[in-house]
């Protein structure tokens, strides 16, 4: 069977689906969103940043909820996916927003106030690991632990639009036509505000290891 007529065969029961689903068959609504949970989780994570990593299920289970809710508004079965990763879009904005209010109300310390205890493998430790006794000064020497932190912390300060092309891209690992009608932009819209955003973390990281910058305690203590 060629490549297009399995495609075909793809859309046609997805469509199938799509509107069993509607017509009430909870079921085949089930089946749906559990072929997509991977898509939803990879979504809310990257997206949702520290405010979701100890509630991704909820997370995760909140976004299905609001499908199921919607699905009947859904007009376009072959635009499930981009659908679905909108709500789970909307579900992570909301964790990040409810997530920054918490951060602003202050709360015991130590342990009785639920702050996680580092541990030998806390990947804030790892990633503040020296080289030779130094930090690391150039992208090309940072070990993935720092650089990934790093790369974090220049997204969550991206404006908001590149932001969420970037999350979609190199967190969720969607394509770009997937970006496109999820965000409702043009595919030349997305890769323009991916290039940015690349530019733009790649200099803060650069400078902030030129300037030998540690990792903030405060972004340390959200893993």
């Amino acid at each position: 069977m060629s490549g297009g007529s399995i495609a075909l065969n793809e859309g046609r029961d997805l469509a199938s689906s799509i509107g069993a689903s509607q017509g009430g068959d909870r079921e085949a609504l089930g089946r749906l969103l559990e072929r997509e949970r991977t898509l939803l989780r990879r979504v809310v994570v990257s997206f949702g940043g520290s405010a979701v990593r100890s509630r991704i299920d909820d997370a995760v289970q909140e976004a299905s909820l609001e499908a199921i809710r919607a699905i009947g508004q859904l007009r376009e079965p072959d635009r499930f996916r981009s659908w679905l990763v909108g709500i789970a879009v909307r579900v992570a904005k909301r964790h990040r927003r409810a997530f920054a209010r918490d951060r602003l109300v202050p709360v015991g310390a130590g342990d009785e106030a639920g702050e996680p205890r580092a541990t030998d493998d806390d990947p804030a430790d790892v990633a503040e690991r020296t080289i030779d006794g130094e930090r690391p000064r150039r992208v090309e020497d940072c070990p993935p632990e720092r650089l990934a932190l790093e790369v974090e912390r220049a997204a969550a300060e991206l404006p908001e639009s590149w932001r969420e092309v970037f999350a979609l891209r190199h967190g969720a690992g969607l394509r770009y036509r997937e970006i496109a009608s999820a965000l409702e932009l043009t595919e030349s819209a997305v890769e323009s505000r991916l290039i940015r955003a690349r530019r733009r973390i790649r200099t803060m990281v650069e400078g902030r290891l030129a300037r030998g910058e540690s990792i903030p305690e405060t972004e340390s203590s959200d893993r």
